[in-house]
């Protein structure tokens, strides 16, 4: 019989505990062709010069770096949600969102402040009410990227009252090192010991300068499944294994 071997499960704490921001306080602020241009960086990243192979991932030292045409969905003051389009490097922790308007925007609220959320979402909608309270969905299902998590499964909310975005992580992650000899793995299925909920809906608060709160809501759902394009195959030996976020 084939066996799958796990090494170790490590809980990577990506749940809003750092507070050090790196390049925030020196991201000059300017129009750019009559609109508001929004700066953004994630929390606890230094800059690095290294390109990314996706969307928003952690590199090789757990820094969650930005990627060209990442895509946030930004209440301003009020305002509707709008979306804006990164257009800094790839592999950066700072840079600057351009507006990038598409049609069906998500419904704003009459509050003081600007929200901000990645990854973009419009199915469902993103939905911001009068108190402050973000409505939004955790993947239920994620794809599989190689030393990292998948595209958009990194869900991130800034509030401010400026234009510099400093996003916190609304959740964490765990990580498999898997080993077995001739296996391969096309997905894998998270669910708590307790019927504890997952994904799917969710309404996150935060204050100005605070951290996000969040609690899922009865619709949510109680697994996480990640799904690989195509079979990954397995290192054989411990020494070779195989890393699943």
């Amino acid at each position: 019989m084939k066996r799958i071997l796990p090494i170790i499960s490590v809980l990577l704490a990506l749940t809003s505990c750092v507070s050090q921001l790196d390049n925030a306080d020196n991201l000059r602020l300017r129009a750019d062709n009559g609109g508001k241009v929004f700066y953004a960086t994630i929390e606890g990243n230094e800059d690095d010069e290294n390109g990314p192979e996706t969307k928003v991932y952690a590199d090789d030292q757990m820094r969650v770096l930005w990627n060209k045409n990442d895509y946030v969905a930004i209440f301003d003051n009020y305002s509707y949600g709008v979306r804006y389009r990164f257009t800094g490097r790839d592999g950066a922790t700072a840079g600057r969102f351009v507006e990038d308007p598409v049609d069906g925007y998500v419904v704003g609220s009459d509050i003081e402040g600007i929200y901000a959320v990645y990854p973009y979402q419009d199915d469902p909608e993103i939905a911001l009410d009068h108190d402050g309270i973000l409505t939004l969905t955790l993947p239920e299902t994620q794809t599989y990227k190689k030393n990292s998590f998948g595209i958009g499964a990194n869900t991130m909310v800034s509030v401010t009252d400026n234009q510099q975005l400093r996003f916190r992580n609304v959740g964490g992650y765990l990580s498999f090192k898997l080993y077995g000899w001739g296996i391969s793995v096309s997905s894998i299925q998270l669910k708590g010991n307790n019927h504890e909920k997952l994904a799917g809906e969710a309404k996150v608060t935060m204050a100005l300068g605070g951290t996000p709160a969040t609690v899922m809501q009865d619709n949510a759902t109680e697994a996480v499944t990640l799904t690989c394009e195509t079979p990954v195959a397995l290192g054989a030996t411990a020494e070779e294994y195989t890393e699943f976020w």
